[in-house]
């Protein structure tokens, strides 16, 4: 399950109905240059400071074979 908008539906909710997880958080690692929605490149230190599993707060203990990992997505407008 990507989890891309935590609005639409929680990383908790998503655990306890047993699905693998993916963390690909809008508000972190989704890239639109020029869409004006969306940030235009990734914020500085994101990747090195930023639990990627961890959305919210919720939190999925590392190593869990559930929770899968990130994925930093870019798009075009």
């Amino acid at each position: 399950m990507n989890l891309w908008n935590f609005g639409y539906v929680t990383m908790e909710q998503m655990y306890e109905q047993d699905y693998d997880l993916i963390d690909c958080n809008d508000g972190h690692y989704y890239i639109v240059p020029n869409a004006g929605y969306y940030y235009d490149y990734l914020k500085d230190g994101i990747l090195y400071n930023q639990e990627i599993n961890s959305i919210g707060n919720v939190t999925i203990l590392v190593g869990n074979e559930q929770m899968l990992g990130g994925l930093l997505l870019y798009g075009t407008a």
